[in-house]
């Protein structure tokens, strides 16, 4: 949300104050613009807090489907009452700068999707390899060690992302993570040898603004 005031001082007229409240969709090519008078009406202030829980719940939805595999009636109705539960509950978030932020994070949904794909590709590509090392045995199959490496990501909720996603991927599990140094362990050398690389770089895209 972006709000611009304009003031004005005429001849013995009280200061009058105009207010313009807009919300743009950068990826759908969409504006949004109310105008009011001394204060914001509702409907301008509740727009944006709107569009945040419809984002947030498409979000959470999109995960719950991604994530269970299993799509008969019960499990999506499921879904959706767990999404709307929590977008009603984390709703207040947006209070607190969210919406400020809407505009840039929503223009952002399709680096989310690729994510999210790209994410579940490595997934399976490591469960392929250590299904291997299983298969092979023996004490050789598996170098286990611990890997340290220094983030360029920013904000606290990027690295979390990025510790979830590190320990998503079978063979790597996020031990630690003390300000900008994560501390991981890997199964074996090839596990460790793709930390942070491409995953942060994917991260930093969606999530460090």
């Amino acid at each position: 949300m972006q709000a611009g005031g304009a003031l004005r001082r005429g001849d013995g007229e009280p200061r009058r104050a105009a207010w313009v409240f807009s919300l743009q969709s950068h990826n759908l090519g969409l504006k949004y613009a109310i105008s009011s008078g001394s204060r914001p009406s509702i409907h301008s202030r509740y727009l944006g807090y709107s569009m945040y829980r419809l984002v947030l719940f498409g979000y959470l939805l999109l995960m719950w489907l991604l994530l269970s595999g299993i799509y008969d009636a019960f499990h999506i109705t499921l879904g959706v009452i767990s999404a709307a539960v929590v977008t009603a509950v984390s709703g207040s978030f947006a209070r607190g700068g969210s919406v400020s932020q809407f505009s840039p994070n929503f223009a952002k949904f399709p680096a989310f999707c690729g994510f999210v794909v790209w994410l579940l590709k490595e997934i399976v590509k490591a469960n392929f390899h250590v299904f291997k090392l299983a298969m092979r045995g023996g004490n050789d199959a598996v170098d286990p060690r611990i890997v340290t490496f220094k983030t360029r990501l920013k904000s606290d909720f990027a690295k979390f992302v990025l510790g979830n996603a590190i320990t998503l991927t079978p063979g790597t599990v996020t031990l630690k993570i003390e300000g900008d140094v994560f501390t991981v362990h890997a199964v074996d050398e090839a596990s460790a040898a793709g930390l942070p690389g491409e995953m942060e770089r994917r991260v930093a895209q969606v999530y460090d603004v």
